[in-house]
């Protein structure tokens, strides 16, 4: 088997928290591209319910929407018993729900332009999804213990 068979995940089930809109969405969608059935899991469910739908359509996979709040744990392991229930099992998630300023460019101040961008730049979701299918794929099984900076060299800092 060559290395771009292995690094499919067809059969393979998984979640990605925060996947309504952003990196989350970016994420679930290279999954799903790579033959993963997904669930959006996200707060604001209208939302990620569109976002599930439009990743089917755009990949023949099964995607489903779950709203959870991942700051309280009984909501957490609901929606993955939810996620194993509908999806059939769980192979893999991605934790990327988090807090973020929401600001659109323009209205951010001089100081946020996050002098936390040592590269000069913010990074592009797309520029996370081939460590995740990485990751939750085969080509991964001796990887332990390791931490991949993609942060333009924020933690540097």
């Amino acid at each position: 088997m060559g290395i771009i068979e292995k690094m499919r995940l067809d059969g393979k089930r998984g979640f990605v928290t925060g996947a309504a809109r952003g990196i989350g969405k970016c994420t679930a969608t290279a999954f799903a591209e790579a033959g993963a059935d997904v669930a959006i899991v996200d707060m604001d469910l209208e939302t990620a319910q569109a976002t599930a739908q439009e990743i089917a359509q755009a990949t023949g996979r099964k995607v489903i929407a779950l709203k959870c709040d991942v700051t309280d744990e009984a909501q957490v392991q609901a929606m993955v018993d939810e996620v194993v229930r509908q999806l059939g099992g769980l192979d893999f998630c991605h934790a990327n729900a988090g807090i973020c300023i929401n600001a659109p460019a323009d209205e951010m101040t001089y100081a946020q332009w996050n002098a936390m961008a040592p590269m000069g730049r913010l990074g592009k979701p797309e520029e996370l999804e081939s460590i995740c299918v990485y990751l939750a794929g085969d080509t991964s099984t001796f990887t332990t213990g390791a931490d991949f900076g993609l942060d333009g060299a924020f933690t540097c800092f």
